[in-house]
This record gives structure tokens, sequence and C-alpha cells, in this order.
């Protein structure tokens, strides 16, 4: 993997780069690595998103139980992925891809002939697993000790760590009980965001309300003991910038930023490449250093190396908010990579959707619609990114951001036409 940097505090640019090894998120796929692989389960949506960004060059590694054998193929062609790739438990000859693949009964013992010490175990660690495996072939965790993460994930812990450190933060009533929460937002006349402490987007972690829409707050589960964190919730701003950071012992620089695509007010549904303003481009990513620079000396900044995403706020006036640090990599990693591996002179447009389609057959039905992308056309295309879980990725690769609803009309009724529009649909 090859990430180019930017230290903006110094003034300074550079390249990180090092072999990694990518491993699925699932808990019970690595107890059952670790116990001697007999998982196939086609569930590896995270991983397969970042994949995108291995390298032959780096003699990067991927070990999944998803059978994509034509996603593989297809980063093939654009000269990207890993060098390597395992796939447990799969009958001989059946997921062939070129000299590459390694279908072995113990990956373990194949992963110690590939790995060096200065090899990169992603992702971080979802799980306690991850650092067990990370012992077992002495390679480098790129991330926090999952003790660590789990506090510095917790929304309610990085409001009060920044506020006694005297970072610029959205004033917060942070409570534990329906009672309080109906209490206070009854006595606020403006629009209010709730956050549980821990947990994404989604569900009942993030929920969108005001005095007038309190019945909201009877669909949120208050029977467990995490806080809530309420803040003011701004409807008319301009961007929801993603602000992507790599944390190394000595400092903490960026290397993305990208614009959040929102629905239904807070649900994240996607991102896209994204031309700030300078001034308000600096600000962002100067805010969303020191944010993490102040969790990570808190915690220990040496222990707190990987990749951290912080999610901000532009307002009308310009003032920029940081809402919550991630301890991971981010899913709109990929609008980083895509100008190396697409093309630099596109607009990129990343989408998820809700589908019932398997990934494998998304390919060959843009292709058969002309609306994949190849080498030899790539202008207003489309590319499968990931996908499992009734879910996946589509990276619009656009000549400019006018074109995107076109794009998708387009998309919509060629599948419509092959009856596949329910699968494509919003």
């Amino acid at each position: 993997m090859r990430i180019e940097w930017e230290d903006p505090n110094n003034n300074e640019k550079g390249v990180f780069q090092s072999q990694v090894l990518l491993c699925t998120r699932e808990e019970t796929h690595w107890e059952k690595l670790l116990g001697g692989i007999s998982f196939n389960e086609p569930r590896a949506y995270g991983p397969l998103r970042i994949s995108w960004g291995l390298r032959e060059e780096d003699d990067d590694i991927f070990i999944s139980p998803i059978h994509c054998n034509v996603l593989f193929q297809e980063q093939k062609k654009w000269r990207t992925g890993p060098k390597y790739i395992f796939v447990p438990e799969v009958s001989s000859g059946k997921l062939c891809i070129a000299n590459d693949l390694l279908k072995t009964g113990n990956v373990m013992k194949e992963l110690r002939k590939l790995v060096d010490r200065e090899t990169l175990l992603l992702p971080g660690p979802t799980t306690p697993d991850a650092e067990r495996l990370q012992k077992e072939l002495k390679i480098r965790l790129f991330a926090p000790p999952h003790s660590i993460v789990m506090e510095m994930a917790n929304k309610v812990t990085q409001y009060n760590i920044w506020r006694n450190a005297g970072f610029p933060v959205e004033e917060a009533f942070i409570g534990f009980t329906y009672e309080e929460a109906r209490n206070y937002v009854s006595s606020v006349n403006y629009d209010l965001i709730i956050r549980r402490a821990m947990g994404g987007g989604g569900g009942y972690n993030v929920t969108w309300l005001n005095r007038h829409s309190l019945d909201k707050l009877k669909k949120i589960d208050f029977s467990n003991e995490d806080p809530f964190l309420i803040q003011r919730f701004y409807r008319n701003k301009i961007y929801s910038p993603n602000v992507q950071l790599i944390g190394f012992p000595n400092r903490t620089v960026f290397f993305e930023i990208s614009n959040q695509i929102l629905q239904h007010e807070i649900e994240h549904i996607g991102n896209e490449t994204l031309q700030l303003p300078p001034h308000i481009r600096q600000r962002c990513v100067k805010l969303a250093i020191w944010a993490v620079e102040i969790l990570r000396n808190y915690f220990g900044y040496k222990k707190t190396c990987g990749f951290y995403n912080v999610d901000t706020v532009v307002k009308p006036d310009g003032e920029v908010i940081v809402n919550e640090v991630n301890v991971r990599e981010a899913g709109s990693s990929l609008l980083y990579f895509a100008p190396q591996i697409f093309g630099k002179n596109y607009h990129y447009y990343l989408r998820n959707y809700k589908t019932n389609t398997p990934f494998e057959l998304s390919f060959s039905i843009l292709k058969d619609c002309k609306l994949l992308a190849t080498p030899t056309s790539v202008n207003n295309k489309v590319m499968p990114i990931s996908g499992g879980g009734g879910r996946i990725t589509l990276l619009f690769i656009l000549n400019k951001p006018s074109d995107l609803n076109r794009i998708r009309v387009q998309l919509y009724r060629k599948c419509c036409r092959l009856n596949l529009l329910e699968n494509f649909g919003e």
C-alpha cells in the first residue's frame, strides 16, 4: 500500500509505503482463522473495499472468506489489488486467477513465508483476536490496542477530553434516560442530533429530532447503561467533509478529504471527491489533526498509531465543527486511490446501496448495459467496488459533477429493462 501524505502544520509531504496484510473484520472469522481455517461465508464488505488500495509492488496480502474471483480479475486489469490472495476452503481450480492465488489449509504456515517484520495488519483490532494474529505472525498492528480503541471511539469520552483540552466543541447535553432526553429536547427551539456513546451511524445510534418530533425518542433503546450526547444539528450546512488521517509515532498527517452524502438528514449513503475553498479545506484538515492529536496525547501517543477519519461540518458562515473521530480507515478511502487507478481528471462519487444481486453478478450487469468502466472506457462509467450482506458500493467516474444524475438515470433505466431496478434502487 502506498499513500502520499501532507503535514500542514510543518509544511511537509511524504509517502507512507508498506506491505499490508488485509483481513476480514468478522469476529467469528478471526476465531476460525486462528483455529485452523474452516470458514467460507461470503462476507467481507470492508476488506473488499480497501483491497483496491493494495499493490503487487508491495507484496500486499489479502485473506478473506469471500469468493470474489471477478473482483480480483477486474483489479488486475487496472494494475491494482493484492499480490497474494488466500481464500480458505475453496475447491481446487475454482478460483484460479493468474498465478497469485494461494489455496491452503494452513494459512498461518504460508503467511509466515510471505510477511516480514515491517508488514502492517489491517484493519484495526475490532476484536482482540487481531492482536493474537499480530503476535502470532510477529508483525505490526497498525492500530491502537483493542482496549484503547474502545475508549477512543466513545463519543462522550471524546467530547469530554476535547472540552477539557480547550478544543472548540459544539455544546452538548449528556444523559442516560428517556426522561432526560425528552426534557432537554423539549427545552430548545432548534434541530438536534442525539448520538449513542458507542456505535456507528444509523439505527438508534444517531437520530435527528426536535421538540416537534419527540416520538423519535421512543425508537431509541435507553435500557442499557450507555450515555448519549445531544448537540445542535445544522440542517443548512454547506458540506459534511470526512477527513482521513494517519497517525505515525511522531506526528499525525493528512491524506484525503471527501464530502459525505447524506439522506433523511443524517443517513450516510456515500462520499464524493470535494474541491473545497482553500481556506475552508485548511481549516477542516487542521481542526481534524488537532482533534486526533488531543486524543492521541491523552491515550498515549506511541500506542495510538493507525488510521483515523474525522467527521466535520462546514456551517453556512464557513465555521468548521468536528463531530466525531472514528479510529479506523474509512469507506471513502477509495476516493484517495481512485485517481491513481482510473485517472486524475475525473470527479468520483461513491454510493452505497441495498441490493439482492450477488456482488459478482453486478460486473456482468453493468457490462451488458455498457456502463462498466474499462481501461479503454472510463468517462461517465460505473465500477462495483465492494459488496456482500445485501449491500453494494458503486463508484461513479464522472467527467463533471453535473453528469451524475444523467448517469444514474441511465443506470436505473437499463437495469429496469433487465428487471433489476429494485436491486440498484435507492
